[in-house]
C-alpha cells in the first residue's frame, strides 16, 4: 500500500514525456505502429477501474467513503468523509436494520463482520488484481518502447557509419561534421532516457512483486477467514439443534406443568379424597388392632385362664449399708417383688405378651439396666458379645433352676420367639401410669419395661414424647402395677449408680427367676405357679371362638 501511494504521488518519467523530441527516420516495417514518442502514455486515471463496492455504512469498500479505491492509487489512507457517496451504492446484503423486537445475538454479530471481512478482502484482492494487471501492461509497454528505442538507436548509430563511410570515399569535410555534431547532440539525451527507463521498470517489477507478495496474503488471509466462516456456521448449526432440542424440552415443561396446574386446581378435591383413605386406612387399623386384642384375649385365657394375673420376681442385689462404705463387704440378698396385671380387657395384647415372655423363662437372669431418677428399667443384653450361637437360640430346661443356666440372656432370645415387640403400640386411659405401675419402653414397646417411681403420666402417657416418636398421639402401654416387694424397689433405689454410664447401677441386679401365678380354685387358698411349658387350661377347657360379625 505504500508503494501505491506513492506511485500515485510521483507520477512516472514515462507518462509525463516532455512534448519535444529528436525526430528520427520512421525505419518501421510498413503497418508498425510502434511507440509514439511525441505523445504521452495514458495517465493510470484515464485506464479503466475496477468496480468498487460501497456499502451504505459510510466505512467498508470502494467510493468515496474511505475504503478502498477512493482514486486513483489511494491506497488504505482515504479519510474522506461518507457523507458524499452518492453513487454506486450497494447494500450491505449482511447489515440487518434494527428491528423493534430487540437486540441481535451475538453469533449473528460475529457471522455478519467476519462477511464484511470477506468482502473487503476480495474486494481488495480484484483491486489489486487489476493494478497488477495494468501494471504489467505498462510494463510490457515500456519494454517495447526500450526494444524500440534500442533499435532505432542501433539504426541511426548504423546509418551514421555508413554516412561517415560515404564521406570518406568522397563526401566532403562539412557534411561529415555536421553528423558528428549531430550525434554528440542526441546521444546523452538517449542515454539519460534510457536510464530513466531502466530505472522505472525496476520500480514497476518491485511493485509487481510486492503486488504479487501483498495477493498471495490476501489470499491466505481469505482462506483462514473462510475457514473461521465455515467454523462459525457449524458452531451456528449445533446452537440451532441446541435451541430445537430446549424448545421440544421447554413445550414438554410447559405440557407438565399444565398437568401439576391441574392439579393444583383440583387441590380441594384431592384434599377431600386424601382424607376419605386417611378415614378408611384408620377403620382398617382400628378393625386390625380389634381383631388381634381379641386373640390376645382368648391366648391369654387359654394359657393362664380368666385372672387375675400376677408376675413374681426373684431378684439378687447387693444390701447397702450406709455405715459401711466398703462396698465390696455389701452381702448380696434375695428378695421378691410382685407386679399385678392390667384386666385383659383393658389391655389384652400387652399383657398376654408379657405374661408369654415370663412362661418361656425369658426374664430369667436379665438385670436392671437403667436408675433413672422417675423409673427403674429391666431388659435383656443388647450386646454382640452376649449374642448367642444357633446352639443356644432356644432356653434349654425350661424347668432347671435358671441359676445354673450359662451366659446372659440375649434380645435375640426374646427375637427367635417371636415374643419380642407387641403387634400395636397399646394404650388405656383407665389404666395409666401412675407411682409403681409397669410400662413397656420403647416404639414399639418391649421387651424392656420400667416401673415407674414417680406419677409418669404425662410424659409416657398420649403425646407425652413428641420430640422421640413421630407418632404424637401414641404411649406407652401400662400393663401393671406393683403389688408386693415395694420395700424390695426401695432397696434398690439406694444403690449407687455409674455415671460414667448414665444411669446404669454401679453393682448387677440380677432376676433370678419370674414365675406367673394365678388364684387358686378356692381365691382364699392364695395363688398358685402356672407350670412352665404348660397351659392352666386343659384341652378340653380350650375357649370356642368368639362369635365375631364378619368385617368387623
Amino acid at each position: 500500500t505504500a508503494t501505491a501511494s506513492r506511485y500515485a504521488a510521483s507520477p512516472s518519467p514515462m507518462l509525463n514525456q516532455p512534448a519535444a523530441q529528436p525526430s528520427y527516420p520512421n525505419t518501421a516495417p510498413p503497418g508498425y505502429r510502434g511507440y509514439d514518442r511525441s505523445v504521452s502514455m495514458p495517465s493510470t486515471s484515464d485506464a479503466p477501474q475496477p468496480r468498487t463496492l460501497q456499502f451504505d455504512t459510510g466505512g467498508a469498500v470502494g467510493g468515496t467513503g474511505g475504503g478502498y479505491g477512493s482514486g486513483p492509487y489511494a491506497g488504505y489512507g482515504n479519510t474522506q468523509s461518507s457523507n458524499n457517496a452518492t453513487t454506486n451504492v450497494v447494500s450491505n446484503p449482511y447489515h440487518k436494520s434494527k428491528s423493534s423486537s430487540g437486540g441481535v445475538g451475538l453469533k449473528h454479530i460475529l457471522l455478519s463482520l467476519f462477511a464484511i471481512t470477506f468482502l473487503v478482502l476480495s474486494g481488495t484482492t480484484l483491486y489489486f488484481r487489476n493494478i497488477m494487471k495494468r501494471t504489467e501492461l505498462q510494463l510490457q509497454d515500456a519494454k517495447i518502447f526500450l526494444a524500440e528505442q534500442t533499435r532505432q538507436d542501433t539504426q541511426a548509430q548504423r546509418r551514421q557509419n555508413g554516412e561517415k563511410y560515404a564521406g570518406g570515399r568522397g563526401g566532403g569535410h562539412e557534411q561529415r561534421r555536421r553528423q558528428q555534431q549531430h550525434g554528440n547532440r542526441a546521444r546523452p539525451e538517449d542515454a539519460g532516457e534510457k536510464i530513466k527507463l531502466e530505472a522505472e521498470i525496476k520500480v514497476l517489477e518491485d511493485e509487481v512483486e510486492e503486488f504479487k507478495k501483498s495477493y498471495e496474503d490476501f489470499g491466505l488471509e481469505i482462506d483462514t477467514h473462510r475457514d473461521t466462516l465455515d467454523e462459525l456456521n457449524g458452531e451456528k448449526q449445533e446452537l440451532l439443534k441446541k435451541i430445537d432440542h430446549t424448545n421440544n424440552l421447554l413445550e414438554d415443561q410447559v405440557e407438565e406443568s399444565s398437568k401439576y396446574k391441574a392439579m393444583v386446581d383440583g387441590l380441594d378435591e384431592v384434599e377431600e379424597y386424601m382424607k376419605k383413605r386417611e378415614g378408611a386406612l384408620w377403620s382398617r387399623i382400628d378393625v386390625l388392632e380389634g381383631k388381634i386384642a381379641r386373640e390376645s384375649s382368648r391366648e391369654a385365657e387359654e394359657w393362664f385362664g380368666p385372672g387375675p394375673h400376677r408376675v413374681v420376681m426373684e431378684i439378687e442385689y447387693p444390701k447397702v449399708q450406709l455405715t459401711n462404705p466398703d462396698s465390696s463387704s455389701w452381702p448380696r440378698i434375695t428378695n421378691k417383688f410382685a407386679i399385678e396385671m392390667a384386666p385383659l380387657d383393658l389391655m389384652p395384647n400387652t399383657v398376654n405378651l408379657f405374661l408369654q415372655q415370663v412362661h418361656h423363662g425369658l426374664w430369667d437372669k436379665c438385670q436392671v439396666v437403667s436408675m433413672a431418677k422417675h423409673i427403674l428399667q429391666l431388659g435383656p443384653s443388647y450386646d454382640d458379645r452376649d449374642k448367642p450361637d444357633g446352639a443356644e437360640m432356644d432356653v434349654p430346661n425350661l424347668g432347671d433352676d435358671p441359676r445354673d443356666r450359662p451366659g446372659d440372656p440375649h434380645y435375640d432370645h426374646f427375637h427367635a420367639k417371636g415374643l419380642d415387640k407387641i403387634s400395636y403400640q397399646e394404650y388405656s386411659d383407665k389404666f395409666p401410669h401412675d407411682q409403681w405401675t409397669v410400662g413397656l419402653a420403647g416404639r414399639p414397646g418391649g421387651p424392656d419395661f420400667y416401673i415407674n417411681k414417680l406419677d409418669n403420666t404425662l410424659i409416657h402417657g398420649p403425646g407425652g414424647q413428641t420430640n422421640r416418636h413421630d407418632l404424637h398421639n401414641e404411649a406407652d402401654p401400662c400393663f401393671g402395677k406393683i403389688v408386693e416387694g415395694l420395700e424390695t424397689l426401695i432397696d434398690l433405689d439406694t444403690i449407687p449408680v455409674n455415671e460414667e454410664r448414665g444411669t446404669a447401677l454401679m453393682y448387677p441386679v440380677v432376676i433370678l427367676a419370674a414365675h406367673v401365678v394365678v388364684p387358686k380354685e378356692n381365691p382364699a387358698d392364695g395363688w398358685r405357679v402356672v407350670d412352665r411349658g404348660t397351659k392352666l387350661k386343659k384341652d378340653d377347657d380350650i375357649m370356642p371362638l368368639p362369635e365375631v360379625p364378619h368385617g368387623v
